[in-house]
């Protein structure tokens, strides 16, 4: 004996379809599983959007034309369904491998930004030291330098003194030998008395004896009397100059030596500074 359905069949159009969507829709979609979702659910829902624009795209007219066919309409559904199941399926997990993706990156960020801060630190401290080794190599060839310049300034005030006092030693010398001039003056032009012209007329006949004498002719006798205190004057001064030009000799190379430091000082000094 057959079934009698006593509630009639419920016509199958567009609000049937959409009451069937909305069940399907909250069959998939637990609210246990809605927290695992996050913005690549918005294709999910680009999806169901679009299937309920086709749904709605048949219209009434449409599902009543095709009424004849429930078993085809029953599996299209069901093969909807599946589709969305599945979809979800695979977008939670590819969900979940995107957040072990981001987490493996976030931790890797993390090591990165803190070998920076590493390789930072580490570079300002060794710029500090740089820093501190070209300010103490500056020092100390400021140093070096000032004392060059002060040897400098010493040497030329040693040759200034030498050179005063080797002025005023040949001045001294040259006053000394002017007096020795006119004492040998005054001796000549003493008045001649008597007795002078005496003796003097006697040693200028013992003179031509002499010449007379053959002997003598042949050997010249150099009566020239030597001033010995302007011989000995003489060599003393001309020591004295030889040791003053000894004295200036070595102070003009000590002063080249001096000089030459300070150049390659200075042509240090700049190339630090340029650095």
């Amino acid at each position: 004996m057959s079934k009698q359905c006593i509630k009639p069949n419920r016509k199958k159009d567009e609000a049937w379809f959409k009451d069937k969507y909305v069940i399907t829709n909250n069959a998939a979609y637990q609210p246990d599983d809605l927290d695992a979702y996050d913005s690549d659910c918005d294709e999910i829902n680009s999806t169901k959007i679009a299937l309920m624009a086709n749904l709605s795209h048949y219209g009434s007219d449409n599902l009543a034309e095709n009424s004849n066919f429930p078993a085809q309409r029953d599996a299209l559904i069901l093969s909807v369904i599946e589709q969305l199941k599945t979809q979800v399926v695979n977008y939670t997990k590819i969900n979940q491998e995107n957040k072990s993706v981001n987490e493996t990156l976030i931790v890797e960020l993390e090591r990165y930004k803190d070998q920076v801060r590493i390789l930072k630190e580490g570079n300002n401290v060794d710029k500090v030291s740089d820093s501190c080794a070209q300010s103490m190599e500056i020092d100390n060839l400021k140093q070096t330098l000032s004392e060059h310049l002060k040897e400098k300034e010493s040497l030329k005030q040693t040759v200034t003194l030498l050179k005063n006092n080797f002025q005023k030693e040949e001045s001294r010398n040259i006053d000394r030998e002017l007096a020795l001039e006119k004492q040998k003056t005054n001796a000549i032009m003493i008045r001649d008395s008597e007795e002078t012209l005496m003796l003097a007329e006697e040693s200028r006949f013992k003179m031509l004896q002499k010449q007379k004498d053959p002997m003598m002719s042949e050997k010249k006798v150099n009566t020239k009397p030597v001033d010995y205190a302007v011989e000995q004057y003489r060599v003393e001064s001309n020591r004295f100059q030889d040791t003053m030009k000894e004295v200036l000799n070595e102070n003009e190379r000590l002063l080249k030596q001096a000089i030459s430091k300070d150049i390659v000082n200075i042509v240090v000094t700049a190339n630090v500074n340029n650095a």
